[in-house]
């Protein structure tokens, strides 16, 4: 039996596999339920060019709701009075480069590099584009450090890019390679050491 979520299927064995590993005090129901919800849109404050007070006092007019995501303090929830009006991709607040449009499961990785007082100076993104989490952790080193943004998709090199532009990022450098040439451990690691500092791994399209 295949589980439709929306125009996604889950074959039997995923369903299998997770019935397995999830606790009997959770339930399984509430699970495909909850998968079959779609995602809150939210986005986060690009803090390189405005700091979150400033982003909120510029917004408080337009009708924005905004709820903070716990694990990313630039990061919102937002809903929009009309829903119908410009598309958020269009404002000029984004185009500037003052957010970024970003699930809020996607900033969970770089809150957790970061989450002690041992930060990163040099971090690696192996599939980086279209470049959220690339441009997450320069506003947290503050344009400072280094970062290796590296693409294998050629059109996505392009938006990369044009997405670390729009943001106002200086301390990243672009590649476009075969990550596994990168690669300097097992595959069962999901952090190593690159240059004696923290090196972000993750799988293409998270």
């Amino acid at each position: 039996m295949l589980v439709a979520q929306h125009t996604v299927y889950f074959p039997d064995a995923f369903l299998t596999q997770m019935r397995e590993a999830m606790p009997s005090t959770l339930s399984f129901d509430d699970f495909l339920a909850a998968c079959q919800r779609p995602l809150r849109r939210s986005i986060r404050v690009n803090t390189l060019k405005i700091s979150v007070a400033d982003f909120l006092q510029l917004t408080a007019p337009y009708g924005w709701t905004l709820t903070p995501i716990p694990w990313c303090e630039e990061g919102f929830w937002i809903e929009r009075d009309n829903e119908d009006a410009l598309p958020l991709g269009s404002t000029a607040e984004h185009l500037s480069g003052l957010f970024y449009i970003q699930e809020a499961s996607s900033m969970l990785p770089v809150a957790a590099l970061f989450a002690d007082d041992n930060a990163p100076q040099r971090v690696m993104d192996v599939a980086a584009a279209p470049g959220s989490k690339t441009t997450q952790i320069a506003a947290r080193m503050n344009n400072e450090g280094a970062i290796l943004a590296n693409e294998f998709s050629a059109s996505r090199v392009k938006v990369l890019h044009a997405n670390i532009s729009r943001c106002g990022i200086s301390n990243v450098a672009l590649t476009h390679f075969d990550g596994r040439v990168f690669w300097c451990g097992s595959a069962r690691n999901v952090r190593c050491h690159f240059a004696g500092r923290s090196l972000l791994w993750r799988r293409r399209g998270a």
